[in-house]
């Protein structure tokens, strides 16, 4: 925790495996996925008892080379949170492109969910209120998710400008 009073802190680096993405005290009801995932390295943070003014947390994660997949578990409020951007191909987030490759998602009230597993070209969606069907892509609005399995498909490198 660092603070404009005392500029010396601590950095903090998590190996990470299951990530809690808490999105109920979120005042935006429409973010960006990304955007949500990057809130998650810099925490609310107590005042410092010191000065009284805010301090700043910069948590970064870390993914031994082995690690090839990673949870998202997200706490949505009611109404959830309109997270968009998703990509089967990948999308960029901690340093490496990852791909959804399954997700759970929690529909309307009581105990209902769907599971959505990647297959090569398509989606293959399990509803316990209807026949098993396949999808050519996964919402791209995650209202309602509340687990999402990525891959590390690579790491990101940015391409050059020429």
């Amino acid at each position: 925790d660092l603070c404009s009073c005392a500029p010396v802190g601590r950095h903090q680096e998590e190996e990470l495996n299951v990530l809690h993405l808490d999105l109920r005290h979120s005042v935006d009801k429409r973010l960006k996925f990304t955007e949500a995932m990057e809130k998650t390295q810099k925490p609310p943070v107590a005042d410092c008892r010191r000065c009284c003014k805010p301090r700043q947390r910069t948590v970064r994660y870390a993914f031994p080379e082995e690690q090839t997949h990673l949870l998202v578990a997200i706490d949505q409020p009611t109404p959830p949170v309109d997270l968009d951007g998703m990509n089967k191909k990948g999308i960029v987030f901690f340093g490496y492109t990852w791909r959804p490759v399954a997700a759970i998602e929690h529909v309307a009230d009581g105990p209902h969910y769907i599971s959505w597993i990647a297959q090569p070209t398509t989606w293959f969606v399990q509803d316990d209120d209807a026949t098993p069907t396949t999808k050519r892509q996964m919402l791209l609005c995650l209202k309602g998710y509340t687990l999402i399995v990525f891959k590390k498909v690579d790491v990101y490198k940015p391409r050059k400008k020429r």
